[in-house]
Parts: C-alpha cells; structure tokens; sequence
C-alpha cells in the first residue's frame, strides 16, 4: 500500500513539474505571436496541452500492464556489483526524460543564439 501512495505522489509531482514546464514553454512561445493574440494563443496552448496530457496518461495507463515484463535482452548484471533488468516502463520513463531534457537544452540554446546575435545587430547598427 506504501508503495502505490508513494508512486501516486510522484505521478502527482511529476504532473506538476509539466505542468509547469508547459504554462513556461507556452508563455514564451505566444510571445511571438502578434501583441493582440498572445492571449488567446495561450488559453488554447493551455488548454490543448492539458487535453493532451490527460490523452497521452490514459493511453499509458491502459498499456502499461503489458511492458512489466522485462526484457530479457536487457537483463543483466555487472559483476557481482549490481544487476539490472529494463522493461518497457522502464524505457518509457528513460525516452520520455531525455526528450524532456533535449527539449529544454534546444529551448535554452535558441535564447542564448537569439540574444548574442541581436546583440551583434545592434553593434553593427551603432557602427
């Protein structure tokens, strides 16, 4: 029983985390867009990231019973040291971290990249 209150509690923190990353990443996006559609370009980003959360945690839940099995070709052991076993829960956790971490480090070099050459311009302009 312990142990499903602590996976609800992380699947609660984990919700939270995107969701933040989400309101983020939709604030900077509808930045972009012209002065008199940020809004509306944020309630719809909002409220089609969350439809699509709440799509994407039924799908998994409803396939998840098939990937506790591991893999055999990913089960192992290093030594006496430690051993590992990878089952499809597993790889959709690894995946779904990295494509989260790839997204962030894309997002943090575009704004880096856009900063230095805007500050470039604006040398060449003063010139």
């Amino acid at each position: 029983m312990a142990g499903i209150i602590f996976t609800l509690l992380m699947l609660i923190l984990l919700q939270a985390v995107l969701g933040f990353d989400n309101l983020l990443y939709i604030s900077l996006e509808s930045k972009k867009a012209a002065v008199d559609d940020q809004k509306r370009v944020r309630k719809v980003g909002i409220t089609i990231a969350i439809a699509l959360r709440i799509v994407l945690l039924f799908v998994l839940v409803s396939i998840i019973d098939f990937f506790q099995e591991p893999f055999s070709f990913l089960t192992g052991e290093i030594g006496n040291i430690a051993s590992f076993a990878f089952n499809g829960h597993s790889i959709i956790v690894l995946l779904g971290g990295g494509f989260i971490i790839y997204t962030a480090i894309k997002e943090i070099w575009h704004m880096i990249t856009t900063e230095d050459f805007s500050s470039d311009e604006e040398k060449q302009q003063k010139t």
